[in-house]
């Protein structure tokens, strides 16, 4: 038996696939937060000199 897109759908729910979702979603938004770069404030040419370690190639 062979499951298809829909019929997973249907089994699992909008409902569910929707929570995991955005579960995902403000997960990703809270690691960005936490363990994104600081660069607020700073313009192209020093976030890319941060990046790169002095070098802007």
């Amino acid at each position: 038996m062979e499951l298809g897109s829909t019929d997973l759908i249907a089994i699992i729910g909008y409902k569910a696939i929707a929570a995991v979702a955005t579960a995902f979603f403000i997960l990703n938004i809270i690691i960005g937060y936490l363990f994104g770069p600081k660069s607020q404030g700073k313009s192209l040419e020093e976030v890319l000199k941060d990046f790169y370690g002095g070098k802007v190639p």
